[in-house]
């Protein structure tokens, strides 16, 4: 998240040799919403993205299916101006609308929580006339025609707070599969972490968060879960910059009240590090990313950076425009800024602000590129190409984005945003849908859905392996393909799942760490998975 006070960050574009077009440019082609009812008067100084989708029946209901993949978004405002709480349904035409906040709401972030009854939108922000850092939720009713979120509530003061005129304010929010959710915020140079849940099979009201750590020496937070079916064994993860900006740290503790390890990042040059952004997977692992932006003090060098971590141990350390090997042509040298991360089955999906992308017409530098990065190796998925996300060229320095990317039954998606704007005004709001493993980006198609209804439940065993590996599909008479590589990407072996069963051999293979995706030809759904070679 952007904060309240931040000064306008120079291009500072830097020449340097042109590089090949083809190797560096893939247009967008996700589908797009537009918003262009923005007060023109306005600017976006921050925005927050989460996608959920909703069921007709209760929580895991085959009998009815209801895909409705929510795009969220919430925008910062012009003193005045009320700021809005934007909306959209991807699964029919006329599922989208606005909420207005507090007109004095400050850096709001938004997550699309579920119990087994409603999904909730939880919107946080620092609201001055509020008293300090608050939430408002609202319930999504689906039975409505169109379906559409209720008012939002009243704010709930999380946190008494005032702030000296020249201090930043930075609030962040997570949640999993299950009704839980945890709230990060920066309070002069410490950061609080508190929890909550929506009450499982009741009409969602938050509990009001609780479970409060402090952690000292620790700003602009960012707070993600480990997804897991029991609390006592949830993990909430809280990255943030040392208050110096020369290293960041990580905090983990408990769902519930607390404390954990915590991990401090080598040293780096004095007040260069910004912008900081956790994720975990969807599933029950110690495994997270970060990223933030570098600025070489005394440059116009803005770098993003890149960390993974299994628990407390670093696994991968990367700057993502530097064009190291197996990453696309260096974009090192110019104005990187405010990256933006989400960690989607076996990916993890990256975003930032450039100044210059070598290759497209020249009109499109200032833009939104993405890189995907495969779990485990943390190689790009789409080698030698950045990935651009934007509609047309952003001109602002100081522009916001957000991903976010939630499992449902139906698949994994990624929601991209960002605003187009001239430094003095907004006039569109735009976000994007993309899918990192489905063809289908509306998977309520009957053919999407009983591809996944194949999937579902698929196994691997064992796991890890020594001589062979059996792949069991939940339906014994369906037929699906798999393709095996190695952490590289290079095809080991593939083949078909016949009569809902495969024993692929694995002897020959070296130890070390494989993906399985397996594919339904009838719908061209896909489920990733991976194995240990022994």
């Amino acid at each position: 998240m952007l904060m309240k006070v931040i000064a306008p960050i120079a291009a500072g574009l830097v020449m340097a040799a042109a590089l090949s077009a083809r190797a560096q440019y893939v247009p967008p082609t996700a589908p797009q919403t537009i918003y262009s009812n923005l007060n023109a008067v306005n600017k976006v100084w921050n925005v927050g993205t989460d996608t959920r989708a909703e069921f007709s029946g209760p929580y895991g209901s085959t009998s009815v299916w209801f895909a409705n993949f929510l795009n969220v978004t919430v925008t910062d405002h012009a003193v005045g101006a009320a700021p809005r709480f934007y909306w959209n349904g991807s699964h029919m035409p006329g599922t989208a609308g606005s909420l207005s906040l507090p007109s004095d709401a400050y850096d709001p972030d938004v997550v699309l929580i579920e119990n087994d009854t409603r999904i909730c939108a939880l919107i946080v922000y620092y609201s001055p006339s509020n008293g300090g850092y608050c939430m408002s939720w609202s319930r999504f009713v689906i039975t409505s025609s169109p379906p559409a979120f209720e008012p939002l509530s009243a704010p709930m003061l999380i946190h008494t707070y005032h702030p000296p005129s020249d201090s930043f304010i930075c609030i962040n929010i997570d949640a999993d599969n299950d009704g839980n959710y945890a709230i990060a915020y920066q309070v002069n140079d410490q950061t609080y972490c508190k929890t909550g849940i929506l009450p499982a099979g009741s009409m969602p009201v938050p509990t009001t968060p609780a479970n409060n750590t402090i952690y000292s020496d620790h700003i602009q937070p960012d707070v993600s879960l480990q997804h897991s079916n029991v609390v006592p064994n949830m993990k909430v993860k809280v990255v943030g910059l040392r208050s110096s900006r020369s290293g960041w740290k990580i905090a983990m503790r408990p769902f519930t009240a607390g404390t954990g390890p915590t991990v401090s990042s080598p040293a780096y040059p004095g007040y260069s590090l910004h912008n900081p952004r956790i994720a975990s997977p969807l599933n029950n692992t110690e495994r997270f990313a970060i990223t933030m932006m570098q600025h070489n003090p005394g440059s116009s060098t803005y770098n993003i950076l890149f960390n993974s971590y299994t628990g407390t141990t670093s696994t991968s350390t990367r700057v993502l425009n530097a064009g190291a090997a197996g990453f696309p042509p260096s974009i090192a040298g110019y104005a990187n800024r405010l990256p933006a991360i989400s960690y989607v089955g076996d990916y993890i999906t990256i975003g930032w602000h450039t100044a210059y992308l070598p290759g497209p017409p020249s009109a499109q530098n200032n833009t939104f590129v993405g890189l995907d990065l495969t779990d485990g190796s943390f190689m790009p998925t789409t080698p030698t190409a950045y990935q651009d996300i934007c509609l047309s060229p952003d001109y602002n320095p100081v522009s916001a984005m957000a991903i976010s990317g939630r499992y449902t039954i139906w698949g994994k998606s990624a929601a991209y945003e960002l605003i187009d704007v001239d430094k003095q005004s907004v006039p569109t709001l735009v976000w994007t849908i993309q899918n990192i493993t489905l063809p289908h980006w509306r998977p309520s198609q009957p053919t999407a859905i009983e591809g996944m209804k194949a999937l579902e439940g698929i196994t691997i065993s064992p796991n890890p392996a020594s001589d062979f590996v059996t792949l069991t599909l939940p339906r014994s008479g369906e037929k699906c393909d798999y393709f095996v590589s190695d952490m590289y990407g290079k095809k080991v072996t593939e083949g078909a799942i016949l009569n809902g069963k495969e024993v692929i051999n694995v002897q020959n293979l070296a130890a070390g760490t494989y993906f399985i995706r397996i594919s339904h030809p009838g719908s061209g759904q896909i489920q990733s998975m991976k194995f240990v070679k022994h």
